[in-house]
């Protein structure tokens, strides 16, 4: 397979040569980024990492403008580099270089197999009456607050009543309202 790159953000938003790059079946990422000096010391590892240092000489890359200017030209350079091995072979090649980081761009399915989102406690077995269901962990966690799954989420309408009764109002109005499809009672 080719690789293609996407870009991270539109045009308008970051510089041109902030792109990332994938390998569709084996989900390999770079990530490029404009940080003044910093952008070049990236691009040096990257250029010897897929086999073509002399692209640090090359006018149409050795500047952070001049790369942005030719971003179309360089992603085709490293389409055809990134798309000549599998990401194991990749993994092999970058882990020989101290300055490249790069990390695998996991599906939502990987994830669901990836021993560290496992075992980072993201996803959560919640009692669902019968017997649970996992579902995605709540992203706060306040210091001396314990948390532990109790309950699903309520269905749609499951306390209606209750809230509105909390709000004030008769049984005869909550009737009229349920009545007159304006609010919603699970049944």
């Amino acid at each position: 397979e080719v690789a293609r790159v996407e870009r991270l953000h539109t045009e308008a938003e970051q510089p041109a040569d902030r792109v990332v790059l994938l390998l569709p079946e084996d989900k390999l990422q770079v990530a490029r980024s404009d940080r003044g000096g910093r952008d070049d010391q990236e691009l040096r590892p990257l250029a010897r990492v897929v086999g073509h240092p002399e692209w640090l000489n090359d006018e149409r890359f050795n500047r952070p403008g001049a790369r942005a200017a030719n971003a179309p030209e360089l992603i085709s350079m490293l389409d055809e580099a990134f798309a000549t091995r599998t990401l194991e072979e990749w993994a092999e090649v970058f882990a020989d270089e101290p300055d490249f980081f790069w990390a695998p761009v996991n599906e939502p399915d990987d994830l669901l197999t990836d021993a560290a989102f496992q075992g980072s406690g993201a996803l959560v077995d919640v009692p669902d009456g019968m017997s649970s269901t996992t579902m995605v962990a709540s992203p706060v966690d306040f210091r001396g607050t314990p948390w532990a799954p109790r309950f699903m989420a309520p269905s749609i309408g499951q306390h209606t009543r209750e809230v509105l009764a909390e709000l004030g109002r008769t049984d005869e109005e909550i009737d009229a309202l349920v009545s007159s499809g304006r609010v919603v009672e699970d049944g």
